[in-house]
């Protein structure tokens, strides 16, 4: 296997709920010694419903860290914490246009959600 990669994150959410929050993608990129390269954002305001979302890091690298941010806009429109549940937001990493991962990350739609720091390397060590 390679000592760099390029990597892609990708989200999608399918229920118009994500339209109330804003989404935030970050990569931050390191090379074989683990020393921080750069990190590539990409916000969205707002979150748009079924559209894949991506970024990728700007070069080749040999590790990164992927974070994700859901937050909501402002809070619902109603005032029954039960009448607003939470939904899903799924999402890949690829490295070199490869699949190596999948998850799936519960939205709460009065406090959003994040997963942060997911690490990932370009080769098997």
């Amino acid at each position: 296997m390679k000592a760099t990669a390029i990597f892609r994150i990708e989200v999608q959410c399918d229920n118009p709920a994500c339209e109330e929050m804003n989404l935030h993608l970050n990569l931050t990129s390191f090379n074989a010694i683990g020393t921080q390269l750069h990190s590539d954002y990409l916000d969205i305001s707002p979150c748009k419903v079924a559209t894949r979302h991506a970024l990728s890091t700007t070069e080749s690298v040999a590790e990164i860290s992927a974070s994700i941010y859901m937050v909501p806009i402002g809070t619902p429109q109603i005032d029954n914490v039960s009448d607003a549940p939470d939904f899903t937001l799924r999402g890949r990493i690829l490295r070199d246009n490869t699949l190596i991962d999948t998850f799936t990350l519960t939205i709460n739609r009065w406090g959003g959600a994040q997963r942060i720091n997911m690490r990932y390397k370009s080769s098997i060590l």
